[in-house]
């Protein structure tokens, strides 16, 4: 799906039904390459139709259990996000992203696709859902 940085690769995710009021799951699936300089911040975001941040969650990959400075190359794990959707977040569609960030700075990490052409506004778009 995308590569951030030369540290790692977003290989894929999953996530559970999207519900106003609920709590959603987005678990990253991650195969690092190697060990970051430091320990980087992974955020997911839920965003209207007017790119407006409607839900998110940012933490450190595993809940802080798998930092990027302990990344080497070949581990494979799965990263799960919980995304607090508002109750009164109205029905419709919304677009999923993802993307890695320093906490120091705030600034992003390069993402690239497949082709290695880097992501507009460093993030990977996950996909369009429908929020119920």
């Amino acid at each position: 799906m995308a590569t951030v940085a030369d540290i790692g690769e977003i290989i894929g995710y999953t996530r559970t039904v999207a519900i106003a009021g609920q709590p959603m799951t987005v678990t990253l699936n991650w195969h690092a390459l190697r060990p970051a300089d430091r320990d980087y911040t992974v955020f997911v975001h839920l965003l209207d139709a007017k790119g407006q941040l409607q839900a998110q969650h940012d933490g450190q990959p595993d809940t802080g259990n798998f930092v990027t400075s302990r990344w080497s190359n070949g581990i494979s794990f799965q990263d799960a996000h919980v995304l607090s959707l508002p109750a009164n977040l109205t029905p419709g569609q919304y677009t999923l992203a993802a993307g890695v960030y320093d906490p120091a700075t705030g600034g992003r990490l390069v993402m690239r696709d497949s082709n290695n052409v880097e992501l507009p506004d460093r993030v990977l778009i996950l996909e369009q859902i429908e929020v119920r």
